[in-house]
């Protein structure tokens, strides 16, 4: 999909033996499921390639983000904490949402 010209995807960053980054086109978002249990939250976002698990707290704006197709960038969140951000929602995301884990599940995994 098309977004003032240029393709509207989302990049993810997490750690598996190294850091590895990647960005999947929001045209291949089939869905995006929250969980939330035992002060533990999850989002699951299933792209045609893979599904993205992604575990933390506080992630439930994280989801609604990722269902307007408005995330840009998801990593693992430092423990010495973000930057400052300036606009007023992603302020109040990056205050309240602590990302620990991003795990990714190729589809040929998915199928066994």
């Amino acid at each position: 999909m098309l977004f003032n010209g240029k393709w509207r995807a989302v990049g993810f960053a997490h750690r598996n033996n190294g850091i590895v980054f990647f960005a999947l086109p929001y045209h291949q978002l089939e869905r995006v499921d929250f969980n939330s249990a035992d002060g533990t939250d999850t989002v699951i976002v299933s792209f045609v390639p893979c599904t993205i698990h992604i575990v933390g707290k506080g992630l439930h704006m994280l989801a609604n983000y990722l269902v307007k197709q408005e995330a840009d960038l998801i990593r693992v969140t430092p423990k010495g904490g973000l930057p400052p951000a300036t606009d007023t929602q992603r302020r109040e995301l990056r205050e309240s949402a602590r990302i620990d884990k991003i795990e990714v599940v190729e589809r040929k995994e998915q199928a066994e």
